[in-house]
């Protein structure tokens, strides 16, 4: 157990800016990789991604399912947003160029197999 007192969150967290160096790729901890599918692709969009982190040698994928919503005008079943994400792997807490290149890899692949398995990602947009 820790000895830091735990202190409630408050309601809104304050935004914070992180200052990167020029020419910094290395994305912040924990980077998302949305994507948002029809709930009929949902297993389909999962087990396509943890064969490819697999295939990458990538370690364990840590993925979010959230709340099925509506999409009226893209299909008339509802669609779930997933997001996927790597535990970064440096003794910085920051990803290594190793790491950073296999993430980078999976973005392009994963993009790649759900266009081959007729995957659509519905509202790549609505995440930002």
């Amino acid at each position: 157990m820790s000895n830091i007192p735990s202190t409630p969150l408050p309601a809104f967290a304050p935004q914070i800016e992180t200052f990167r160096p020029s020419g910094d790729t290395t994305p912040s901890p924990r980077e998302k990789i949305p994507v948002l599918v029809k709930a009929s692709d949902v297993d389909k969009t999962l087990e396509i991604a943890f064969r490819l982190a697999e295939a990458l040698g990538l370690p364990p994928l840590n993925n979010e399912v959230g709340d099925p919503e509506r999409a009226p005008f893209a299909t008339h079943e509802n669609v779930y947003p997933i997001k996927f994400d790597f535990r970064p792997d440096g003794p910085d807490g920051r990803y290594t160029p190793q790491m950073q290149q296999k993430i980078n890899q999976f973005k392009e692949q994963f993009d790649q197999r759900l266009r081959h398995e007729g995957i659509e990602d519905i509202g790549p947009d609505m995440f930002t």
